[in-house]
């Protein structure tokens, strides 16, 4: 499920590369950076960057920090469902950065 309600696909990012970060929603400083270098990979691509596809896989129930969502505007935030973690498709350690 998307961060905004809306379910998420994973056919809508055919064709798209993607740069995933899977971690909790309290995002430490660690989760912070990883992000910050899916930005800036994203940006590095010139013309191709609308091709890159920035994903956080957010791992547990933890509230979103709302400066994120402001310095992170093209991230797209999907929240696993607490019925798929640890689930063999899942894997148990996803929530290792």
């Amino acid at each position: 499920m998307r961060g905004d309600g809306r379910p998420f696909r994973l056919t809508e990012l055919r064709g798209k590369w993607v740069l995933l970060v899977a971690a909790g929603g309290a995002c430490d400083a660690g989760c912070e950076r990883m992000l910050y270098a899916t930005r800036q990979a994203r940006t590095i691509q010139g013309r191709e960057m609308d091709r890159v596809v920035r994903l956080w896989l957010v791992t547990d129930d933890a509230a979103l920090s709302p400066t994120l969502a402001s310095d992170h505007p093209e991230l797209d935030v999907v929240r696993v469902d607490a019925r798929d973690r640890g689930t063999p498709a899942f894997g148990r350690h996803a929530d290792l950065c």
